[in-house]
């Protein structure tokens, strides 16, 4: 009897073995297949980094990576400088007459889809000799992001004037999915559950790729994505949205004597006057309007091209600006320069 148990066990542990083995060649050939077909899926880890404050923020020091898009739309190379700034070939030059113009954003502003050079922060700084502009874009971020990295980071940048993008096709219903960590009241970090996942699981092709499945099968409200959402701790009730978060860089800015300027970048289909998104934007003007800030809707300005201008000036899958939607940005930004930063 005891023969026969033992000669179960060992016939047991060996199938869990077999089993166990199997699986694993299986998830390597599925990783490995995934990458050679779908090499978009792990690029964002070669990118970012997990970041304690901001979830995650772009790596310092990048020389000459290889981005692919996830729709297999475009193929990048990505530089970045000490700071985790993309790099603007020419910035660093001597440039003590200019003055520092910090751009923050997300991926738009970062230029996902484009070369260094050719992202729109590059052409204004081609275009104009009074500012030397820095790319403050990070992929994957929004205000609150912004509000948190500028309230820890300000006095490190060495830039007096900064030009906030917002775009509210992903920025307004972001806000909604990141649990922010209040310190004092204040918003002092962010983090998202997948922070528990382990990195070297999160940068698998196979985990990227179930993530992806789950986004597009949830269900989002994108017609009044800035719904607000009550936020508790000590007992103290504060309503954080968009709208909460737009103030909030105003404010802070303003106190460190700095000068603030927003611009909306239109999601290619928010460019009509009547998609749902116009309500939030228009809500977003009366704040800055109220604080004396100056703002630059490029909607309107997109308004301007043909349709089959503004087909050259997005990915038609991806939905990020091509080289012709940043050429055209950078140069009505540049024109519109002095006005933003008038008061």
């Amino acid at each position: 009897m005891k023969n026969n148990n033992r000669f179960i066990s060992s016939k047991l542990i060996k199938r869990i073995f077999i089993l166990i083995i199997t699986v694993v060649i299986l998830f390597f050939i599925i990783e490995i297949s995934l990458r050679i077909y779908w090499p978009g899926l792990n690029d964002m880890w070669k990118l970012m980094q997990y970041d304690p404050d901001i979830m995650r923020r772009t790596k310092a020091n990048l020389d000459n990576i290889t981005l692919h898009s996830l729709t297999r739309e475009f193929t990048i190379k990505v530089n970045t400088d000490s700071r985790g700034f993309r790099l603007i070939p020419g910035n660093d030059k001597n440039n003590l007459q200019r003055k520092n113009l910090l751009i923050i954003g997300d991926s738009m502003t970062f230029g996902y889809g484009v070369e260094d050079r050719e992202a729109f922060p590059a052409v204004i700084h081609r275009s104009q000799e009074e500012y030397k502009i820095i790319n403050g874009g990070f992929q994957g971020c929004s205000p609150d992001c912004y509000y948190i990295y500028l309230k820890q980071n300000l006095n490190k940048i060495n830039a007096n004037h900064f030009l906030i993008s917002i775009f509210l096709f992903n920025d307004s219903k972001d806000i909604n999915f990141h649990k922010v960590i209040l310190k004092n009241g204040e918003p002092d970090r962010i983090i998202l559950p997948s922070d528990k996942i382990p990195v070297f699981i999160k940068s698998t092709a196979l985990f990227q790729m179930m993530r992806l499945f789950i986004l597009r099968r949830k269900k989002v409200n994108k017609t009044h994505p800035a719904k607000k959402r009550d936020i508790s701790q000590d007992n103290n009730k504060i309503k954080m949205d968009i709208y909460y978060y737009t103030e909030k860089i105003i404010n802070y800015i303003h106190l460190n004597k700095k000068k603030a300027a927003f611009i909306f970048i239109p999601y290619r289909k928010s460019i009509r006057r009547t998609h749902p998104l116009n309500l939030i934007k228009n809500k977003l003007k009366i704040i800055m309007k109220k604080h004396s800030v100056n703002y630059l809707d490029m909607a309107i300005e997109f308004e301007k091209f043909s349709e089959k201008e503004l087909s050259r000036m997005y990915y038609p899958k991806d939905g990020h600006l091509t080289k012709d939607g940043h050429q055209n940005m950078g140069k009505i930004i540049t024109e519109k320069l002095q006005g933003l930063f008038a008061n």
